[in-house]
């Protein structure tokens, strides 16, 4: 699955203020997916943590046209997700295919906020199915309903 196929592309901005804390570790990234067997909107899966946790109100947005939310963890972490718009031959794709998969969202966040991320999906795979994947050849299932 090509990351270039965003529907949208969306980028985070750095530090507003031009600085950088040359001591602090630099953090390391980790690329998911979250796919399903049917179409599952950013407002239904920011109405689903929501609804589950309200506490999360000011940390969530979401951008419906764009196929993007953003959890903001923390006071400088977030969880980044943005819809894929998948081609007929990604669609073909064996574990797509044999999953009946036809909904994927990339999932953006730092390796600190891993536990946090599977909780969140956890609510998200309870309520309306689907699972969430490693980015890696064989998808390797992390969350699955």
């Amino acid at each position: 699955m090509s990351k270039n196929n965003k529907k949208n592309v969306y980028h985070k901005v750095g530090n507003s203020k031009g600085k950088s804390d040359s001591h602090a570790p630099k953090k390391q990234y980790i690329d998911m997916y979250y796919m399903n067997s049917r179409e599952i909107s950013v407002k239904e899966i920011y109405e689903c943590l929501l609804n589950d946790k309200p506490e999360l109100k000011e940390c969530v947005e979401y951008w419906e046209e764009a196929g993007v939310l953003e959890i903001m963890v923390g006071e400088d972490g977030s969880i980044d997700m943005e819809m894929l718009e998948l081609s007929e031959d990604e669609l073909a794709d064996e574990f797509l295919f044999s999953n009946k998969i036809i909904c994927v969202y990339s999932v953006h966040t730092n390796t600190e906020l891993l536990q946090e991320l599977k909780a969140l999906f956890g609510i998200v795979v309870e309520k309306h199915g689907g699972m969430l994947c490693s980015d890696t050849a064989d998808f390797q299932p992390i969350l699955v309903k």
